[in-house]
């Protein structure tokens, strides 16, 4: 009988913690809710943030504070060394005139598509010395830390 109420006692404690777990109350100011910015009149891709997006200093300025979905991120100095892990990423950065020091591949692909090499002729020789930094699906975190522009 006194193992019966043991095992009761046992199974009411872990329903306890469990319930407990699931509720939880988060701590801070959750962010404000996740709204896509405005597409321009001709249906393209919007040119402009929502005014609670982004950041008030000018570009260049660091440390520089950006607001996005999820809440605040502070960059304190200008990034020296940017890595990608899709091509739409690399796609963004090279129209900004940024080479990354490093990027995936998909499975069976290079790292660089050939739209890529021809649009941006003036960045083949950068490109080419990207470090490889795996799968986009297992990207290799150590290359990730050892990836230096050469």
């Amino acid at each position: 009988m006194r193992l019966t109420f043991l095992a009761r006692a046992l199974l009411a404690v872990l329903c306890l913690l469990v319930l407990a777990g699931c509720g939880a109350t988060a701590t801070g100011t959750p962010p404000p809710p996740a709204r896509p910015a405005p597409a321009d009149a001709d249906g393209a891709a919007p040119t402009v943030l929502p005014a609670d997006r982004g950041s008030t200093e000018p570009d260049g300025v660091f440390p520089r504070t950006v607001t996005h979905e999820t809440g605040t991120s502070t960059i304190p100095a200008p990034p020296r060394r940017i890595v990608v892990i899709s091509t739409g990423q690399l796609d963004g950065l090279l129209s900004l005139g940024v080479v990354p020091v490093g990027a995936t591949r998909a499975e069976a692909a290079t790292m660089v598509p050939d739209y890529l090499t021809e649009a941006f002729p003036q960045h083949r020789a950068a490109l080419a010395a990207m470090a490889d930094l795996g799968l986009r699906t297992a990207p290799a975190v150590e290359a990730v830390a050892a990836a230096r522009r050469t």
